[in-house]
């Protein structure tokens, strides 16, 4: 993807366009992420917050956001702040997601998952994230997810 943030302007400051992406994600592009730090009692968790700016491609019949999508995008940021949490990262598979919705997002919203919880095992890990916009919840999910070599 070659868009950048100067020929975006609606895109918040520290977004830049998503490093990775898919035949399956390729309808919902562009796609943004910012990466974060966090001090954590364990030490510190870096990940990614994964975005986008809500457009017709995303929404239902009823003019919000699609729940598939809002449950793709928290995969992504899962599972990405997971890989990132090994050194070097480590990509991960999803082993298990829920997802509980709590307020429509529309058309026009900047969408963000961010990660709030995160737990490297050599095996398994787990995270939790919300789908917000503005500082509103919009939904929560969590992950179970595997690491696989390569």
């Amino acid at each position: 993807m070659t868009e950048d943030r100067d020929e975006t302007p609606d895109v918040p400051e520290g977004f830049v366009p998503q490093g990775r992406s898919s035949p399956f994600l390729a309808p919902f592009e562009p796609i943004w992420e910012k990466p974060f730090a966090e001090v954590t009692p364990r030490g510190t968790v870096r990940g990614v917050i994964v975005a986008l700016r809500l457009g017709p491609q995303h929404l239902n019949s009823k003019g919000l956001a699609h729940g598939a999508l809002l449950t793709a995008l928290a995969d992504i940021a899962m599972g990405r702040s997971l890989a990132l949490a090994s050194d070097p990262p480590q990509r991960c598979v999803t082993v298990s997601l829920s997802i509980d919705y709590h307020a429509p997002a529309r058309g026009g919203d900047w969408l963000e998952a961010r990660v709030d919880h995160l737990r490297a095992g050599r095996k398994l890990g787990f995270a939790s994230c919300f789908l917000m916009v503005d500082d509103k919840v919009v939904a929560r999910a969590n992950g179970t997810f595997s690491p696989v070599g390569g």
